[in-house]
């Protein structure tokens, strides 16, 4: 049987070399190398005392593992992919290191994420003692490839010990993503709700609630302490109310100031979402109803308290849904009537420049 196992060594070497569609061709050096290193693999199997007959035979089969998991790796189009001479010469490595009673999770470091994926399956190594941390090291580096698909990858390993830090990582990059996360009940979403973070625990709350996404325009004000839950709270019982719009406004001018200095609010993009959706379900669409009405004092009643920054914002973020009476009979000459000093840059100083080219743009069509 040992005999049969040599035998597959070599045929899968064999089929590595002969194999056309590999992206990385393998030097003749490189070849030669890897000649060597797997005569020294195979002779150190046979003669060690360390190792009894069962354990030889497991360890020819280790090494073609490797062998047959690069040939399968080889057509895989990846970043940095570990060569079959620095992948051998670490399976030469963690094989010591096994039989040592020593952890080959350090040795992942040098391995890409397929490569490190053969070394947690190696039938050679599944007991080692630190198996676990290279399981957790595969997921880390799948996260640092994607990403963007953070959560989605600790679905599926939610007790991995880097999970903490990753769920943090993820909380950053996608709020909301998290948010639905945290609102599920599995292992992940448990462990979610355990992380002692700031942030993650402001969006694990929120997730736990109805209205929870009520409050995500403001997260990065939540977070620095800039606004406290309970003065949102007031608004969101009645999210139609003005103070909520308003409250908006007040938060994306904050934003702009920061944005000016190259800052980029967490949650930047709800906000500007919600400020549109918001001023179009509040403001725009009974205006623009009403376009029959000829009483401008009636038809524009609703948006007659709004503040100049208020009415700036209803303009350049609702200006597709504006109709152009709505926008130059109501909303435009109300921005200016507002102000001590009716100055087009006046308003632009108000809200830090924000929208500026669109609401230059809306002007020149007047």
């Amino acid at each position: 049987m040992r005999q049969l196992h040599h035998e597959y060594i070599v045929r899968s070497w064999d089929a590595i070399r002969a194999n056309k569609a590999q992206l990385v061709p393998i030097s003749e050096e490189d070849q030669r190398n890897v000649d060597r290193i797997l005569f020294q693999l195979r002779n150190f199997i046979e003669r060690s005392e360390l190792i009894d007959n069962n354990g030889k035979y497991t360890w020819l089969r280790g090494v073609n593992e490797i062998l047959t998991g690069y040939l399968n790796n080889s057509t895989v189009n990846r970043p940095a992919p570990t060569s079959i001479v620095k992948l051998l010469e670490t399976y030469q490595t963690a094989m010591r290191s096994q039989l040592k009673g020593e952890s080959i999770a350090p040795l992942m470091q040098v391995l890409d994420l397929e490569s490190a994926g053969l070394f947690a399956e190696n039938i050679g190594l599944v007991k080692n003692v630190g198996i676990n941390e290279v399981k957790d090291s595969i997921v880390v580096k799948q996260c640092v490839r994607n990403p963007d698909r953070i959560l989605p990858i600790l679905v599926k390993s939610p007790a991995t010990a880097s999970a903490e830090s990753l769920i943090i990582q993820a909380a950053f990059r996608n709020p909301e993503e998290l948010y639905s996360y945290a609102a599920a009940p599995n292992p992940l979403g448990k462990k979610i709700q355990s992380v002692n973070h700031p942030f993650v625990k402001i969006v694990a709350q929120l997730a736990l609630t109805s209205t929870g996404r009520m409050y995500f325009p403001f997260l990065d004000q939540l977070y620095t302490g800039k606004l406290k839950m309970d003065s949102i709270t007031r608004y969101v019982g009645n999210d139609t109310s003005s103070g909520y719009y308003s409250l908006l406004v007040r938060t994306r001018i904050d934003y702009a100031s920061r944005m000016q200095a190259g800052d980029t609010p967490m949650a930047a993009k709800v906000l500007s979402a919600k400020l549109k959706s918001k001023g179009i379900e509040l403001y725009i669409n009974e205006i623009n109803a009403l376009h029959d009405e000829n009483n401008p004092a009636v038809r524009f009643k609703i948006i007659s308290r709004l503040s100049p920054q208020e009415l700036y914002y209803l303009a350049v973020t609702g200006e597709e849904e504006l109709y152009t009476s709505s926008y130059v009979s109501g909303v435009y000459p109300r921005i200016f009537s507002g102000m001590k000093v009716p100055r087009a840059d006046s308003i632009l100083k108000w809200v830090n420049y924000d929208y500026y080219k669109k609401f230059i743009k809306n002007c020149s069509c007047l």
